[in-house]
């Protein structure tokens, strides 16, 4: 969640009409233990834009899908992440998405097509592929409808169902 609390205060800065909903754990804390939306509160809390963030925290799962086809893009800049799920659910709802290029990400986010891939830790990548896909409502449809082909053609059921029985006969005939 740092690396995005980084981000906001320029992106909300230069686009007035944006507005951050953020979704799931935000008690992150940094090596001293001092929590990241504490620090950004006290820093930003009186600024104008500030109306312009919600803070969900954890919802259930009716309001995460809902959160999912409401927004118009989605971001996760996670330093790891071993499979990707949250950008798969993302993408079931036909949405752009930012990640960073580590574990699972690349597999599931593939850079230019359904969304942006950025280095671990660059905030300015992330500014960078967030103030794109702002500015172009053309380029969030694109990469959206992508997201979805994709979705359906490498992680529908029917097609992991597939995937499996072929990797279970590879296994029967070796034996």
């Amino acid at each position: 969640i740092d690396l995005l609390l980084d981000v906001i205060p320029k992106i909300l800065s230069e686009h007035k009409n944006v507005t951050f909903r953020l979704v799931g754990d935000n008690s992150g804390e940094d090596e001293n233990g001092v929590s990241y939306l504490g620090e950004f509160e006290a820093k930003y809390k009186q600024k104008s834009w500030y109306k312009n963030i919600i803070f969900k925290g954890y919802v259930t799962e009716d309001e995460l899908a809902e959160a999912y086809r409401n927004c118009d893009i989605f971001v996760a800049p996670s330093r790891y992440e071993s499979f990707g799920q949250i950008y798969i659910e993302a993408m079931a709802s036909a949405k752009p998405v930012i990640g960073v290029n580590v574990g699972g990400i690349p597999e599931i986010v593939h850079d230019g097509k359904n969304g942006f891939l950025i280095t671990n830790e660059s905030t300015k990548e992330l500014h960078d592929s967030l103030t794109k896909l702002i500015k172009s409502a053309e380029l969030r449809e694109k990469m959206g409808r992508s997201s979805a082909e994709i979705l359906r053609k490498d992680y529908a059921s029917d097609v992991w169902a597939e995937k499996f029985l072929t990797f279970a006969d590879k296994l029967i005939q070796k034996k």
